[in-house]
């Protein structure tokens, strides 16, 4: 049971991290696209 929760909380903090930057990048286009407009 405890060796599933730590591979569960690895596996939430890798996706919190792709999340993070997926939501990085969203907004960086999103910047780009108004300072070039």
């Amino acid at each position: 049971m405890e060796m599933l929760d730590r591979e569960d909380s690895i596996t939430f903090k890798k996706l919190g991290y792709n999340m993070t930057f997926i939501g990085a990048v969203a907004v960086a286009l999103i910047v780009i696209s108004i300072y070039f407009s």
